[in-house]
């Protein structure tokens, strides 16, 4: 009777491993499946703050532009600052690149800590079902 005994042991002790794993397994899918959709979402939403803030860049830029020309306008009617402009001109766009720089630098924290916070799910998750 040991030897049967041991068996049922060692069976339930399998079955009790492998409805672990099969829950372990669920879980980690079901965190995927909610982490894809969160990932989802953020980008999205980063690609609309990304949109908005290269369109405030462009617009930047565009001003400056047209200060520019009318610099130069100026210049040929020997009317006005030219100079004056061309500065302005140049504050403009480096203001545009230092706004883009920094933009820059706030999507990557961004996304670094989008992808911290989804680890940490995912640490959660594993550290529930270790052996």
């Amino acid at each position: 009777m040991s030897s049967y005994d041991d068996y049922l042991k060692s069976y339930k002790i399998f079955e009790e491993q492998t409805k672990k794993k099969i829950q372990k397994n669920q879980a980690l899918e079901s965190l995927q499946v909610t982490q894809q959709f969160k990932q989802n979402e953020w980008e999205k939403e980063e690609m609309e703050r990304r949109l908005k803030e290269l369109q405030e860049i462009k617009s930047m830029k565009s001003q400056a532009n047209f200060l520019d020309k009318e610099s130069e306008r100026m210049r040929f009617s020997q009317s006005g600052f030219p100079r004056e402009l061309e500065n302005q001109a140049y504050n403009l766009r480096k203001k545009a690149e230092e706004l883009q720089d920094y933009n820059n630098q706030q999507a990557d924290i961004r996304k670094k800590s989008f992808l911290d916070k989804q680890r940490e799910e995912l640490d959660k998750v594993l550290k529930q079902y270790e052996d």
